[in-house]
């Protein structure tokens, strides 16, 4: 075999195999966010926690208040008022798009920025199908969509995850890794996205909404604010986590569930029949396909 003066020929296949496996995981592992609110900051910490540098985590955003925010778990280095100062920095790795869908048009021109063999981008955009943005960045880009949510920030976030024509498995294993810092992870055709969108997107605000009503209800009842907010919080956590052993793991349906709880001729019957006479069902069916009916609206 042949030999040089600092080893084998294996030995120099071996090193040029690693540095070769080093730049590639440099590029999936580092990430540019255009936009540092509460999702981006979300996905940030959660990055941290399971262990990303945080030399390979940057942020552009106009709010000052957002990038000291950031500053608190990133080095001040990789903080920009500017996105496009960001990206002409940004050598290679994944661009998480993470401001409002009516401010897309004002980073048209730095998403020209990206390469399709140094960079893939991820959308949190609500609305936005990966077909107009692949038409806003260069040929061949990976797109790819998602619809997360706000428990995402104490790491209990469900997102779905739409590829668009360019993302490969290594483009779709990257996003996977990001999101999963902050919960669990499903793939859906973008056909479903507007659906998805107001079912676990709009979801939370449905519950905490749920949640007011009964707290304010218990005080009409003459309980204190106080009281009535713990009882309210701790049966919305309760009762969540039993729905998920029960229906997950026991097989058990959600309208079993509710017979469990509901006697006949019981002060919960009593209450659920509000429900029934108040078309709660209706309600929730129109606000969901109001939600989608927006969702799609921002698309277009």
């Amino acid at each position: 075999m042949a030999t040089s003066s600092w080893g084998t020929s294996a030995d120099f296949d071996a090193v040029l195999i690693f540095s070769q496996f080093e730049k590639v995981y440099r590029a999936v592992s580092a990430t540019a966010f255009i936009g540092g609110g509460k999702m981006a900051q979300a996905i940030i910490s959660g990055l941290v926690k399971s262990g990303r540098d945080t030399s390979s985590l940057f942020v552009a955003d106009v709010a000052e208040n957002v990038l000291q925010s950031c500053g608190t778990m990133l080095p001040k280095e990789n903080l920009f008022s500017s996105s496009k100062e960001m990206l002409c920095d940004f050598d290679e790795g994944t661009v998480v798009l993470a401001i409002k869908p009516q401010n897309l048009a004002d980073i048209q021109d730095e998403l020209q920025l990206l390469d399709s063999d140094k960079h893939a981008l991820i959308s949190i955009l609500a609305g936005i199908k990966t077909q107009k943005l692949e038409a806003m960045v260069r040929e061949g880009v990976s797109v790819i969509r998602v619809m997360p949510n706000t428990p995402a920030l104490v790491g209990k976030g469900i997102s779905v995850l739409s590829a668009g024509g360019n993302a490969n498995a290594s483009h779709l294993a990257e996003a996977k890794s990001i999101l999963e810092s902050v919960g669990s992870v499903i793939e859906l055709g973008e056909d479903h996205m507007d659906a998805v969108t107001a079912v676990s997107g709009s979801g939370p605000a449905y519950f905490f909404s749920l949640i007011k009503h009964l707290v304010d209800a218990g005080c009409d009842q003459g309980l204190p604010p106080d009281v009535s907010m713990t009882l309210a919080l701790s049966t919305a956590a309760g009762a969540s986590e039993l729905a998920c052993q029960a229906v997950r793991e026991d097989g058990q349906t959600l309208s079993e569930l509710i017979n469990a709880v509901s006697s006949k001729g019981g002060t919960t019957e009593a209450a659920l029949k509000v429900f029934v006479s108040g078309e709660f069902d209706k309600l929730v069916l129109n606000a969901v396909g109001a939600a989608a009916k927006r969702s799609k609206e921002l698309g277009e």
